[in-house]
């Protein structure tokens, strides 16, 4: 089965200079070469560092951004478990949730 992360190595094998992600308010823009490249490295960071694996959490914090979807697709690569948190959300409900979730990290 295919997932997302399988698609970015399939895109950046094929056209490696094509954009991938763009941010224009930040004027930033990812390759797909890029985006497989920082993806695969920061999967590796979640599995080796952080213990992230098959079945684990990993919750996040934060708006739309390119790192947000770097981060799925990362945790995609490593089997681990995207758990997004409401920014817009009061305190006391995010760190209720944190609780239920247990991830390994938290990203913000």
């Amino acid at each position: 089965m295919l997932n997302l992360a399988h698609w970015t190595t399939k895109a950046a094998r094929s056209t490696p200079d094509a954009p991938a992600l763009i941010e224009p308010d930040l004027g930033i823009t990812r390759t797909f070469g890029e985006l497989e490249q920082r993806t695969l490295a920061l999967a590796h960071v979640l599995q080796d560092l952080l213990g992230a694996g098959r079945g684990r959490r990993i919750a996040a914090l934060g708006r739309n951004s390119l790192e947000f979807v770097e981060l799925y697709i990362a945790c995609a690569w490593s089997g681990t478990v995207l758990f997004p948190l409401n920014w817009r959300q009061a305190t006391a409900m995010n760190q209720a949730a944190l609780v239920d979730a247990d991830p390994v990290a938290v990203f913000f």
